[in-house]
Parts: C-alpha cells; structure tokens; sequence
C-alpha cells in the first residue's frame, strides 16, 4: 500500500482546478509502480505518467500492471517510436 512508502517519499501534491500533481522523490526504482498504482486506486481518472526513455516506461508499465487490482484495466503505454522526437 502507498501508505507503507515512507512518508519522506511522498513530497508534494499541487491542485489546479480540477486538476492534480504528485510529486514523489526518493523512491527506490521498484517502489514506483507500486506507488503509481495505489495512487491510481484513489483516482478515478485519468493518470498520465511520464518516463526519461522506453524501457522505463515499459518496465513500468509491468509494474503497475501487476501490482493493479484485477477490476482495473491494464496501464497503456505509447509506441516507442512515438517517444524518438523527444529523445536526446
């Protein structure tokens, strides 16, 4: 559960309207999707998360697929050749 994160992990969350930002820092890598799917347990919207290359946001995805309770549907994630404009 997000809750047994530390909670110096978890370091700030900014609302703007309607919409809402998380910012989480010192998190070991395999924490991540752990966090990103409890989080999304609490929000019924959409949660876009942006990763630094393909193969983190594919390992990732992994994760947070198989820490998401089954009635949730599966994380999606962009072709990676979506992601080479933005790439350095």
């Amino acid at each position: 559960m997000l809750e047994a994160l530390p909670k110096a992990s978890l370091s700030a969350t900014r609302r703007q309207g309607r919409n809402t930002q998380t910012l989480w820092c010192g998190l070991s890598r395999g924490a991540i999707p752990l966090a990103i799917a409890r989080a999304s347990e609490k929000y019924s919207g959409l949660v876009l998360v942006i990763a630094d290359d393909p193969a983190l946001a594919s390992e990732i995805a992994r994760g947070v697929a198989f820490y998401l309770p089954a009635d949730r549907q599966a994380p999606s994630s962009f072709p990676q050749w979506e992601a080479l404009p933005y790439e350095r």
